[in-house]
């Protein structure tokens, strides 16, 4: 897990990225979470998920 924090529009916000490239930004108040397969988020995957078919 990579944990820390970033400012974005004046907020402050704290993230996480899990092992599974799935991850949250929150504020206390607003909470966005990112991952999964859709292709909009691809630029937030550092490692892509190679899945398990053979």
């Amino acid at each position: 897990m990579i944990a820390s924090e970033l400012v974005e529009g004046g907020r402050q916000w704290e993230f996480q990225i899990n092992g599974a490239a799935k991850g949250y930004w929150s504020d206390g108040n607003d909470t966005r979470y990112f991952g999964g397969m859709d292709a909009a988020c691809d630029p937030l995957v550092l490692v892509p998920h190679i899945g398990m078919d053979p």
